[in-house]
């Protein structure tokens, strides 16, 4: 009687761990996108860098030159202009990836990848 107990205990833990960690952070980063889409450009307007033309592209499956400093839960945007600037967004937090609003934004230099900012969005 306990022994089913304990196995039935168990498998609810996983199951609930995985919907909490894996799947709610899943589907929060579908239905913030745009959020964190606006948040980045007005990040750039505010610090004088006028992308009119360019939007934000999400990378949902590949994360590109942040592989090493993001988790899977994170959302991460890059946005590239004609001079070689290159900024990358990485909205959410590691662990809980796009159900908080924070978001970091780093310039790539040349071959290196330096944090320039980090806010909590409104």
């Amino acid at each position: 009687m306990t022994d089913t107990l304990g196995h039935s205990f168990g498998f609810n833990f996983v199951f609930f761990s995985l919907l909490f960690f894996v799947f709610v952070p899943m589907i929060a980063t579908r239905l913030r996108i745009k959020m964190f889409q606006q948040y980045c450009d007005s990040w750039l307007k505010n610090n004088g860098y006028n992308y009119t033309q360019i939007t934000p592209e999400p990378h949902l499956l590949s994360k590109g030159k942040l592989r090493w400093l993001v988790s899977d839960a994170q959302l991460v945007f890059s946005i590239k202009n004609c001079e070689k600037e290159e900024f990358w967004f990485a909205c959410g937090s590691w662990l809980l990836g796009p159900i908080t609003k924070q978001v970091k934004v780093y310039k790539v230099n040349e071959k290196d990848v330096l944090i320039i900012d980090k806010f909590k969005a409104s």
